[in-house]
């Protein structure tokens, strides 16, 4: 059983213009690992600054889709000097092939870190076949 495809990770292309006015929201795509386990997909992203009430998982039929929106946090009493982390949306698409249980879908955040876990259906686990 070919299960290569059953998450295919797509990237936005967004990218970071050298100047921008500061009104102007910057769209990225967060850092991701995905794993497989037997009974599972897992996906990792790297959201510094998002909180389980920013971040939106959606599922569709064939598609996973994770965004947030994060303030970018500066004080009113100071003058940025040097700004890098400059993004406060994020968004990442993953298309879901066969074999995956939709409803089983979890989400959860600890330390910067969303981790979805993607549940396989009964049809595509491994089974042990009683020998007669």
């Amino acid at each position: 059983m070919d299960r290569s495809h059953a998450v295919v990770i797509h990237r936005n292309g967004s990218q970071l213009p050298a100047h921008r006015p500061e009104a102007m929201p910057v769209v990225v795509t967060p850092v991701t690992d995905l794993y497989e386990a037997e009974r599972e997909y897992v996906v990792r992203l790297d959201v510094p600054g998002a909180t389980r009430e920013t971040i939106r998982v959606e599922v569709q039929p064939a598609r996973l889709h994770v965004s947030a929106d994060v303030a970018v946090r500066t004080g009113a009493d100071v003058t940025v000097q040097h700004r890098e982390i400059v993004w406060n949306r994020f968004t990442r698409s993953f298309n879901l092939g066969p074999g995956i249980h939709l409803e089983g879908i979890t989400a959860a955040i600890a330390d910067g870190v969303l981790t979805v876990r993607i549940p396989k259906s009964e049809e595509v686990l491994p089974r042990n076949i009683a020998i007669q």
